[in-house]
């Protein structure tokens, strides 16, 4: 007996399901709850865990690891293939991020778009 393959879905599957800049926690599903691997038209899964098992709040204080970019403020929540993200305006954007959105005439204020696994709590004092 073989094993089925999963269907690989491309980002024209996803595309009309991509949300960006959302004020309010759309309804998601965690990988505790549901099968890690998304489907086009499903509640997007949050892949935080521990104290982040669950999305922070919008004003929440957050440290992004990815890209050491450090610490910062959720402003707003994206969807986008299957997953749900936080949008995270950092304190400080590290240099490298700072020549590369110059050198492609970004915002030095864009936010930086992750998922639950790429960020942590801001620790206390």
């Amino acid at each position: 007996m073989s094993a089925r393959k999963k269907k690989e879905y491309t980002d024209t599957d996803w595309a009309p399901f991509a949300k960006y800049g959302l004020k309010e926690l759309p309804p998601f599903v965690t990988y505790s709850t549901g099968d890690p691997t998304p489907t086009p038209g499903e509640s997007p899964r949050w892949s935080g865990k521990g104290e982040l098992a669950l999305p922070p709040a919008i004003g929440s204080r957050v440290v992004v690891r990815m890209n050491s970019y450090g610490p910062g403020e959720v402003v707003s929540y994206f969807t986008e293939s299957g997953f749900l993200g936080v949008e995270v305006r950092v304190d400080k954007l590290p240099t490298w991020a700072v020549e590369q959105r110059k050198r492609h005439k970004m915002s030095l204020t864009e936010p930086v778009m992750v998922f639950g696994t790429e960020i942590e709590p801001v620790e206390d004092p």
